[in-house]
């Protein structure tokens, strides 16, 4: 006589309930695998996240223009997951040299551009100090979805002095 079969739990449902079980307990490195994952959308940018610097001077005509640029430049930083989407974080960085004997306060815009050089996000510093005869670099961070980042391929910035 033949004994009727039972059902038995089949493999896949088995080892999906052990990785569940690893990954609360902290056994499963689900971390590292993310890593991977932004890893490989970091690559996806133009500048690689590498920092891209520029010699770009002041843009005026003026001869007696207070503040001379030595340089300016902006990276991607790191990617990271913020409720449901991707984000990015970026740097800017320029560097001025104040030419005056006196102090001088600016508010800088820095732009990141596509490739025919429309805006995808703009970062702002206001009423930045530079002392007299003093080279700084102004630097800020932000943020933007990795949707508009990946379209990043240069940059621009505008400044204004006030008094």
């Amino acid at each position: 006589m033949n004994k009727p079969k039972t059902a038995r739990p089949g493999l896949i449902p088995f080892l999906w309930l052990v990785g569940i079980v690893l990954t609360l307990s902290g056994c499963f490195p689900l971390a590292e695998f993310r890593g991977v994952r932004e890893e490989i959308m970091f690559k996806q940018f133009p500048t690689r996240g590498e920092f891209v610097d520029y010699r770009r001077n002041v843009p005026t005509k003026a001869q007696d223009y207070p503040l001379e640029a030595t340089s300016d430049g902006f990276k991607m930083v790191r990617i990271f997951r913020d409720m449901d989407a991707d984000m990015v974080e970026w740097m800017w960085r320029v560097t001025l040299r104040n030419k005056t004997t006196r102090e001088v306060v600016v508010t800088l815009d820095y732009h990141l551009q596509d490739e025919d050089a429309l805006p995808v996000t703009t970062s702002q510093t206001v009423g930045w100090k530079i002392p007299p005869g003093q080279t700084v670099s102004l630097e800020k961070t932000d943020f933007l979805p990795y949707a508009k980042a990946i379209r990043v391929t240069g940059s621009s910035w505008d400044i204004q002095l006030h008094n």
